[in-house]
């Protein structure tokens, strides 16, 4: 019956969408591009707001072939195994952060700057923010214990991040921010005044993880309860093998509780009190599979000369409505 149960539910289940996960679902990382560009305005006193989100697909040494030579660098699992999801974010972002900071003169243009452990301290409220974000995105994911992951390495070059490279596809989702127009020139002087107007760069940021712990969009499908087509011959075919489903009934006039100590010292003949016991309001129990149903309410008596239980009131509504989840 229990087999019959199941193949009754996979029925009434919607399909799934046959769909790469990787695939559409630049929505579900919105929330955390979103979330970098405004702690890093916070960080900067400048205004940071999203440009835009890419995801690629592939294997491991292709994927890691595009990270910076130097940038910040974090790696995220749990305290016991390698990292399972690298974090990187180019060098730029050490770079305004130093400006900022520590009043550093911008470098020249072209050169690339050098990040140091000082930027790994400096970045960490960004950083904080972005591991709460991450942290809460995959445990929406379909794997095991997404909720104990952090960030456990922390560098300014990829070796820095021992990662686990056996997996197998992988994701990159490459993000970016730029600066709000308007802030731009804030903090200009007379030389940048003079220079011409350009749109204002991006800095980018890239997280690559395996496929398996890529977020399932939510679908209409996933918030919504299938509809039961009761006139389904189907339906109707599978609604009579659960009525017909045998399950232990058992009559019981009065519970209590003792310890595990109390059991352990009852021997033959002894009499336990039942203080509360009411041959008149009998319970009537159904054994499930996985707890034991109380559904309606009897009277002890005698029937035909054998000891028989007379209900007195109604079977109660529930009692069938999460049947076909727990019946043996």
């Amino acid at each position: 019956m229990w087999c019959v149960v199941n193949i009754l539910k996979r029925k009434l289940e919607p399909k799934s969408q046959l769909q790469n996960p990787a695939e559409n679902s630049d929505e579900l990382w919105q929330g955390l591009n979103q979330t970098v560009s405004e702690a890093f305005t916070e960080l900067v006193e400048s205004t940071w707001e999203i440009d835009k989100i890419e995801i690629i697909s592939g294997e491991w040494k292709d994927l890691i072939s595009g990270l910076p030579a130097a940038g910040l660098f974090y790696g995220m699992g749990d305290t016991e195994k390698e990292c399972c999801v690298f974090v990187a974010f180019d060098s730029d972002f050490g770079a305004r952060i130093a400006n900022q900071s520590l009043k550093l003169q911008e470098a020249e243009e072209g050169a690339v700057y050098t990040p140091t452990m000082l930027d790994l301290i400096l970045f960490k409220p960004v950083a904080q923010k972005i591991e709460i974000e991450l942290r809460n995105l995959l445990t929406a994911a379909a794997t095991a214990n997404e909720s104990a992951l952090s960030f456990t390495d922390r560098g300014t070059i990829p070796s820095d991040i021992g990662m686990i490279k056996d997996e197998g596809g992988w994701s990159k989702v490459l993000f970016s921010i730029r600066e709000a127009e308007d802030d731009m020139f804030s903090l200009g002087n007379a030389a940048s005044d003079q220079k011409e107007e350009t749109s204002p760069p991006a800095l980018n940021f890239q997280i690559l993880l395996p496929v398996n712990m890529i977020p399932r969009p939510s679908s209409k499908s996933d918030k919504e309860a299938p509809v039961l087509d009761l006139d389904s011959p189907w339906t109707q075919h599978m609604r009579r093998s659960l009525d017909s489903a045998l399950v232990p009934i058992r009559a019981v006039v009065e519970t209590c509780r003792m310890t595990v100590a109390d059991c352990t010292r009852l021997e033959t003949g002894q009499i336990i009190n039942l203080p509360g016991v009411s041959l008149q309001s009998v319970g009537v129990e159904a054994e499930m599979k996985t707890d034991t149903v109380k559904f309606s309410v009897g009277a002890l008596g005698v029937y035909k000369s054998h000891r028989a239980i007379k209900l007195t009131e109604d079977v109660i509504p529930g009692f069938s409505q999460n049947i076909d989840l727990c019946v043996i």
